[in-house]
């Protein structure tokens, strides 16, 4: 079917559902960084090499904590918490003086904030077409 065709409450209830899969799984992922920053990575205090991890999260958080009101602002919020995350090994290491090196971990391990950000942004931009009818027609 296509757009033009679909009625207005399958429309709004495919955004209701994607809003609710984004924020239970923005929550799980906020949750999970959360517990690993005070389980394992507080252990020593906040050092300055624990900062390269502590600020991304705490943006990560602070979008998730966002999108619940303002899904484009938090999704933003998120997606940078991800590409903070996933470049501050290099940054670590042009202040420490290490060798630059890719780390496909950190890509990995971040990955669920991208997935967090990215559902919020589609979360946005259907509820604006959708449901607001500001769409153009394409």
């Amino acid at each position: 079917m296509t757009d033009d065709k679909q009625p207005a409450t399958t429309k709004k209830n495919i955004v209701t559902v994607l809003r609710i899969v984004a924020r239970v799984f923005g929550f799980i992922v906020t949750v999970f960084f959360l517990i690993v920053i005070c389980a394992g990575g507080l252990q020593d205090g906040v050092t300055v090499e624990s900062l390269f991890v502590i600020i991304p999260i705490t943006v990560a958080v602070a979008g998730y904590i966002t999108a619940w009101w303002r899904e484009l602002s938090g999704g933003i919020l998120l997606v940078a918490a991800y590409v903070l995350l996933a470049i501050s090994p290099n940054i670590h290491a042009l202040v420490y003086g290490n060798d630059l090196q890719f780390y496909t971990g950190i890509f990995i391990y971040g990955s669920p904030i991208l997935v967090a950000g990215i559902l919020y942004i589609v979360t946005w931009r259907l509820d604006r077409r959708y449901i607001k009818g500001r769409a153009v027609k394409q």
